[in-house]
């Protein structure tokens, strides 16, 4: 856990691999200090501390995902909907026009 959230970066079968990952991931979020699993040169340390942190980098992955679904959800409402329908109100199934025009909108 980092800032007492759970962030999931991957899965490996190969538990040599998830321990550099989880060293990497914790010398990036809390330093030099950390508890890890191997000893690193001082090159290595400087290395692992400058480079991007990945957990940063999940972190704005998601919220790219995230930003991505709501455009789609907007553009699906704007086209599905009807028109003086608002979108950000829940969706009845009356409202939904059928698969076979949707299938040509989304042409």
């Amino acid at each position: 856990m980092i800032d007492s959230e759970k962030i999931y970066l991957c899965t490996t079968d190969d538990p040599y691999q998830a321990a550099i990952l989880y060293d990497i991931v914790i010398i990036q979020a809390k330093g030099l200090s950390s508890k890890i699993n191997f000893n690193y040169t001082k090159e290595e340390l400087l290395a692992i501390l400058f480079e991007k942190s990945i957990v940063q980098i999940k972190k704005q992955k998601i919220e790219r995902d995230k930003q991505e679904q709501e455009k789609l959800l907007m553009l699906i409402s704007k086209k599905f909907l009807k028109k003086d329908q608002d979108p950000s109100k829940s969706i009845d199934q009356n409202q939904l026009i059928d698969n076979q025009q949707a299938q040509v909108l989304l042409q």
